[in-house]
């Protein structure tokens, strides 16, 4: 015999409110001055002593990483000066069984000097081939040191962001286990 639908819902919520009815409702002050909630506070409390500190220093380093390299990198997108440049060839690296091809780049500065170097970026599928030609950025007073492939402010300002990302979200991390600290009374 097959029931209806509006029967079906009523059979199973009859069935919910017996399975309810016979379960002890604890209240959360209860459940916290039992042994499993004492427990279960040290170990929530345990974790915020280690978690709190070991954020804070991630999100301090983080930002301070986003600051720096994000600092020089403005500065150098703001005043450096750009020319025009020629993939030489790739240095290789291996990292983990896998090769980091990072360019080989030859630009002539302001003085009109050959200046060489490689690009800071790698990947195991370059983005150009040999004899390609780069826009260059670099700071005039010190072109060997600061010389990069230009690609612009979203390309060349991804580890900055991201360090700039992590750097926050661990801040708020933070905020969160101090917060959650404080209302549950830790110390």
């Amino acid at each position: 015999a097959r029931q209806s639908k509006a029967a079906f819902r009523a059979a199973l919520r009859r069935r919910r409110s017996e399975k309810f009815s016979r379960m002890r409702l604890t209240t959360l002050e209860e459940y916290l001055q039992s042994p499993e909630g004492r427990r279960r506070m040290a170990e929530n409390e345990q974790g915020r002593r280690v978690g709190i500190p070991l954020f804070l220093l991630l999100s301090l380093v983080s930002l301070f990483g986003a600051w720096h390299t994000g600092g020089h990198l403005r500065e150098l997108m703001i005043h450096g000066v750009r020319a025009e440049g020629v993939i030489e060839s790739f240095e290789t690296q291996q990292r983990d069984g896998q090769a980091i091809y990072r360019p080989r780049v030859a630009f002539s500065d302001t003085r009109s000097e050959r200046q060489v170097f490689v690009d800071r970026r790698g990947a195991s599928h370059p983005a150009y081939a040999q004899g390609d030609r780069v826009t260059v950025i670099y700071a005039p007073d010190r072109p060997e040191e600061t010389a990069l492939i230009d690609e612009g402010w979203v390309k060349n300002g991804f580890w900055p962001g991201m360090l700039l990302l992590l750097g926050l979200l661990a801040c708020a991390a933070s905020a969160y286990m101090i917060s959650q600290q404080r209302q549950y009374g830790g110390k």
